[in-house]
């Protein structure tokens, strides 16, 4: 199967390659590559090595070979910190696990094939545009998968695909009574945020068919997507979606800007002061409605962090997590423990004494910032902070700055909402690299080679302006 669906991508590309150029070839291979499952792997040099990588290799490969490849880039802040955290990882595995080229290697999959496969891919509004077509048909096959799976409990994916090794138990899983689909990833929570990151194509696509640039139905096409991110049944990606439009919304308002962080401080202060009734709402939220329930019968099992008991719930764990990593976190130190320990779980890092048997119930680290603080440390996880936060920051200037593409406003303004989103969501989830991690990276990638195209546009505006000046004044 693996074999396969390479070589299917193999000649997409070839044929893209040939009409388009390479840098679409780029972005086409690694947007087909989405539905493709992240369990059809094949191992090469001991690393499971996924189709969305295979391919961007592959594509990577072929951009070279292009007459019109362009290999010259101005870096800004997203790309310095994405190279310092390659180099970070490279140095710190190298100090813990000794010499190893399968170091480089891992660090050169997990980073940076998926990044430069996405900042060669745009360049411009005109690559978006480009590739809208073919995104919308792998947002609405990622949405029907996951309806059908909602509702009846079959997975499209796999009676395309076959099974493959997926976690534990999400083939019985269900809440409010709809089963969670998980699509062609391994866990429903990856499968609605990675589609929670495509929402905003459908969002373009809708701004592009009010401005009758489109079909009338891409109108629908946001309840479409929408529709996609509720049957994962993902807290995370629900409120995810809410908040993103929100965002979105407040965005491309001039004057409502200013209420973005008056409503977040408004919010945080009431779930400080109502801390209990939110986390009591959230678990509702899931289906576990014992904490409403004034009964003795409803008591619920709890869990000792530091010598203080805590409700053991999906809420509580999640939340309480950092408090059972505090001294792990405190001996990560700058540079961490490396990637081999916290590879699976649980992760091998120093807990309190006291906290072993919570270790045993409490094994997965839900929280990408935390799991990354224990990997690189201090400083890498400054890094991954810093750009993550820098491609929000790149889209915010971007829906700021309010493109003359028609639709491209609305669809910046969502990419904003979404990237600014993702800071809270990976609080509460871990980021794989063969499920939504890898379109996180790319995403990333694709921003700052939109950041660096629209520089060199508006330098490029100047400079004929300039020239223009010039020579009208020597005219007279």
């Amino acid at each position: 199967m693996w074999l396969s669906c390479i070589l299917v991508l193999l000649v997409v590309m070839a044929v893209t390659w040939w009409r388009a150029g390479p840098h679409r070839a780029v972005g086409v291979t690694v947007l087909l590559s989405l539905l493709v499952p992240s369990w059809v792997t094949q191992e090469i040099f001991g690393f499971p090595v996924g189709i969305p990588i295979a391919s961007s290799i592959m594509s990577l490969g072929a951009y070279c070979l292009h007459p019109r490849a362009i290999f010259r880039a101005r870096l800004g802040l997203v790309d310095g910190a994405m190279i310092t955290l390659i180099a970070i990882q490279i140095c710190v595995d190298w100090s813990h696990q000794g010499f190893s080229w399968s170091i480089p290697m891992q660090a050169y999959g997990e980073w940076f094939v998926p990044y430069v496969v996405g900042r060669l891919a745009i360049r411009n509004t005109d690559d978006f545009r480009a590739l809208l077509p073919l995104m919308l048909v792998v947002v609405i096959l990622l949405a029907v998968t996951s309806a059908v799976q909602g509702v009846t409990g079959v997975n499209l994916a796999e009676a395309a695909f076959g099974h493959g090794q997926v976690d534990k138990n999400v083939h019985q899983i269900s809440r409010w009574g709809i089963h969670r689909a998980f699509g062609p990833l391994k866990n429903p929570n990856y499968f609605g945020v990675l589609q929670l990151l495509l929402f905003p194509w459908s969002v373009y696509a809708a701004a592009r068919a009010w401005h009758h640039l489109g079909p009338w139905w891409w109108l629908i096409l946001p309840l479409i997507a929408a529709a996609g991110i509720f049957f994962p049944m993902s807290r995370a990606a629900q409120g995810g979606l809410v908040v993103s439009v929100l965002l979105a919304s407040l965005l491309t308002q001039k004057r409502w800007r200013i209420a973005i962080p008056l409503l977040a401080a408004t919010i945080a202060l009431c779930v400080a002061w109502q801390s209990e009734s939110t986390m009591n709402l959230l678990d509702a939220w899931s289906g576990d409605m014992r904490a409403w329930k004034n009964s003795r019968r409803s008591k619920q099992p709890t869990i000792k962090i530091d010598d203080e008991e805590h409700r053991a719930t999906a809420t509580s764990t999640r939340i309480h997590v950092v408090e059972l990593y505090r001294v792990a976190m405190r001996k990560a130190g700058l540079f961490g423990f490396g990637t081999e320990a916290v590879t699976g779980f649980p992760v091998n890092v120093p807990v309190g004494q006291q906290d072993l048997n919570t270790l045993k119930r409490i094994w997965t680290v839900d929280n990408a910032f935390l799991l990354m603080g224990l990997r690189f440390g201090y400083v890498g996880l400054a890094c991954f902070f810093v750009w993550c936060a820098g491609i929000a920051a790149i889209w915010i200037r971007i829906t700021v700055w309010k493109s003359t593409t028609p639709g491209f406003t609305a669809f910046s303004a969502a990419m904003a909402g979404v990237s600014l989103t993702m800071l809270l969501i990976l609080l509460t989830v871990w980021m794989p690299q063969q499920d939504f991690g890898f379109w996180y990276v790319w995403m990333g990638g694709a921003s700052s080679g939109l950041n660096e195209g629209l520089h060199r546009d508006n330098l490029s505006r100047r400079t004929i302006g300039w020239h223009r000046k010039t020579k009208a004044a020597r005219s007279l």
